[in-house]
């Protein structure tokens, strides 16, 4: 593909669809707690309006909100969730932190990890934690290319259905309004 395209799905197709064969997808959702150390985009009297922007396999492109005039660092304090297929350990996620103008958007940072690292980090960010916030013990920071830094955690997704969970709250619990 085109340099720099390499994340972007044009047809959401796979040989293993054709003949039925079971893929192992289930959900994750990707924690982005903040950026740091991006260079400043073209423009040379503002600072950037930065936004996050994750392109994986199957999944719909995702977008977190622009963040104005966050310049260099910025707290994200986003999710969202995505469908990984295990059995296809070298699918690449994209993370592209932008720079937001009024024509065009510029790329400031791009980290591209795979099915099998984002199952790594899942490991160590997700599974092992009862109570989530936005702190350094929860993240793990990774190098952005060609500068910078993003603190990302990345958790299961309980996509069972309602009647198979434990109730969370009882008729009687519940408070009148």
């Amino acid at each position: 593909m085109a340099a720099g395209m390499e994340h972007v799905t044009v047809i959401r197709w796979n040989w293993r669809d054709v003949f039925g064969w079971s893929a192992r997808k289930r959900p994750v959702e990707v924690f982005i707690w903040k950026v740091e150390g991006l260079f400043s985009s073209s423009k040379k009297f503002k600072p950037n309006d930065v936004y996050v922007e994750c392109h994986m396999g199957h999944n719909e492109p995702m977008r977190t909100r622009v963040h104005n005039n966050a310049g260099s660092s910025c707290l994200i304090r986003e999710s969202f969730q995505l469908n990984i297929d295990e059995s296809a350990a070298g699918t690449l996620m994209t993370l592209l932190v932008k720079d937001q103008a009024l024509v065009a958007s510029t790329e400031l940072g791009r980290l591209m990890i795979s099915t099998r690292e984002l199952c790594g980090i899942e490991d160590q960010t997700g599974k092992r934690r009862m109570i989530f916030d936005y702190s350094e013990e929860n993240f793990i920071s990774l190098d952005l290319s060609p500068s910078g830094k993003i603190w990302i955690a990345i958790a299961p997704v309980d996509d069972s259905e309602p009647h198979e969970r434990e109730r969370l709250l009882s008729e009687e619990d519940a408070l009148t309004c």
